[in-house]
């Protein structure tokens, strides 16, 4: 188990790593605009195969756990593609911080969002 822990751990560090490479560094925004729904959708399921993986099936209260663990990714990610936006001068992730707030300028180079 702390093998199978210890690659879980490793692989989420490398993946973290490499998408702030490619959101950080990459300025082009169409690209980021179509890649970043299908890295978020995919790392949701990589993280619940590593749940399954780990054992997680075999939890006495995993009629219980696993959906809701699946409906929190499944939330999560449609909250991060609707509140996650990039800037079409820069190529900037920028994070919305609230609901009702809306970002009308980048706030790296003021370009209009």
């Amino acid at each position: 188990m702390e093998k199978k822990f210890l690659f879980f751990f490793i692989v989420w560090i490398i993946l973290g790593i490499l998408y702030h490479i490619f959101y950080f560094f990459n300025k082009d925004t169409k690209l980021k605009r179509k890649l970043y729904p299908w890295t978020l959708f995919l790392s949701g399921i990589l993280f619940i195969l590593f749940l399954f993986w780990l054992g997680i099936h075999k939890w006495k209260s995993s009629y219980i756990a696993v959906p809701m663990m699946i409906l929190s990714i499944i939330v999560i990610v449609i909250l991060n593609i609707k509140f996650t936006k990039f800037c079409g001068s820069c190529g900037k992730m920028i994070y919305l911080p609230a609901f009702m707030i809306k970002i009308k300028y980048c706030p790296k180079c003021g370009a209009e969002l």
